[in-house]
């Protein structure tokens, strides 16, 4: 993962990568979260299924309320279900407006 800080209030690019490693039948997913003046906010979930399945995305994210600090979210999930969850450690953001 690998954020560009373009003001307090937008982050952009992002650049994301999630990969299913296991042949289980489940299948990893992926989302930015982000700490705003609104409080926590998740952005769209990208998923991998099947054992080696690999899904990139570029995105950028913008709150008009600003964004302190971003993180990453992957989970595990059965289907619609999801099964257990990780999170990286919040990145702050260098030029957030409070």
């Amino acid at each position: 993962m690998e954020f560009g800080f373009v003001s307090g209030k937008k982050v952009a690019p992002i650049y994301l990568m999630v990969k299913d490693t296991e042949a289980d039948g489940m299948h990893a997913r992926l989302r930015v979260q982000a700490d705003t003046g609104e409080g926590l906010k998740s952005y769209t979930w990208r998923k991998a299924s099947g054992e080696g399945d690999v899904t990139k995305a570029t995105t950028d994210l913008t709150d008009t309320s600003g964004v302190e600090a971003v993180r990453i979210q992957v989970c595990r999930y059965d289907g619609d279900t999801q099964k257990y969850c990780t999170w990286s450690h919040w990145i702050d953001n260098p030029i957030r407006t409070s």
